[in-house]
């Protein structure tokens, strides 16, 4: 049985900070595990709408950040993803603080997997739900690339055997 690397989670954490949309955004990636993560932003006043609440799209972002990172998590090497559709439920609102969104992973197929993220406030309170529908796609350009053009050491092996 294949068990995640925790060499590559750390350095897919780093990479993940130099992600353009992650950066512009200030998303982090807290936490990566097996079918699952958690990315947290902590909220500025670029986040918000005219109503001092979080702009639909950096619900969206969060959301499809987590999920994609989900899966991720358990998918070869070799593949890539790309999101086919994202669905997202507003619960509630927030004015400030610290948004968490954890992705877990809820079927993986060939071609199309699906994945679900919860995001919530600091005290647990639950804002958004959303389900995304990714495309399983070869890797283009392969990781390494990516990695080395951020300026970044090479990328330890994703999974290593129990």
């Amino acid at each position: 049985m294949r068990k995640l690397n925790p060499e590559h989670v750390a350095a897919m954490i780093a990479f993940s900070d130099k992600i353009p949309c992650v950066e512009l955004l200030e998303m982090r990636l807290a936490a990566l595990w097996k079918g699952g993560c958690r990315v947290e932003l902590d909220l500025a006043r670029k986040h918000m709408n005219p109503y001092n609440g979080p702009y639909g799209g950096v619900y969206a972002s969060l959301v499809d950040t987590a999920t994609w990172w989900a899966i991720y998590a358990e998918m070869d090497e070799d593949v890539g993803y790309t999101t086919l559709d994202l669905h997202l439920d507003n619960l509630s609102t927030v004015s400030g603080g610290k948004l968490i969104a954890e992705g877990r992973t809820v079927k993986l197929g060939r071609t199309i997997c699906l994945a679900e993220a919860f995001v919530r406030d600091e005290a647990g309170k639950l804002l958004v739900h959303g389900t995304s529908k990714l495309m399983v796609t070869p890797v283009r350009p392969p990781l390494d690339t990516v990695v080395d053009e951020f300026g970044l050491p090479p990328i330890p092996p994703k999974f290593l055997e129990a």
